[in-house]
């Protein structure tokens, strides 16, 4: 009789599990990398949110979900980068106030000001006689100076 190791046994273990991991709902990891988006892991929260993306099909609201949080947790490393890729998102997919609001927040968080500011100018074009678009913009350009 062959008696196992445990060194075979935690192997075993290590396999099981990480094949487990390696076909994670893609629903389930975007919930996971808003939670790791709003405790702050911005590199955790990315790589999540590309993973989720890559088993989501455009048009699924996860698949919106998803984009919307890689720009939101992009915007900490690369704003300019996730600024142009939300603009250009948001465009065609017309987008609500709510996910603007969003965006800037962070970029805001990020201390990325005229990055947010931006954005404002862009969220003005798009909802021309929204007050609150005014609002924000005031804020904004007053928190700059």
């Amino acid at each position: 009789m062959i008696i196992p190791s445990i060194t075979h046994c935690l192997a075993l273990a290590l396999l099981v599990t990480l094949a487990a991991c390696g076909g994670a709902d893609p629903a389930t990891q975007v919930k996971d990398s808003y939670s790791a988006l709003s405790s702050r892991d911005y590199a955790g929260a990315e790589s999540g949110f590309t993973e989720a993306l890559t088993q989501l099909e455009p048009g699924d609201p996860d698949h919106m979900r998803a984009q919307l949080g890689l720009y939101r947790a992009r915007s900490y490393s690369d704003p300019v980068g996730a600024k142009k890729s939300f603009l250009a998102y948001a465009k065609a997919n017309g987008l609500a106030i709510i996910d603007y609001t969003q965006f800037i927040s962070d970029l805001v968080s990020g201390n990325h000001l005229d990055d947010a500011i931006a954005v404002v100018g862009e969220m003005k074009s798009v909802f021309p006689d929204d007050p609150k678009v005014d609002e924000m913009g005031n804020l904004l350009v007053a928190k700059a100076k």
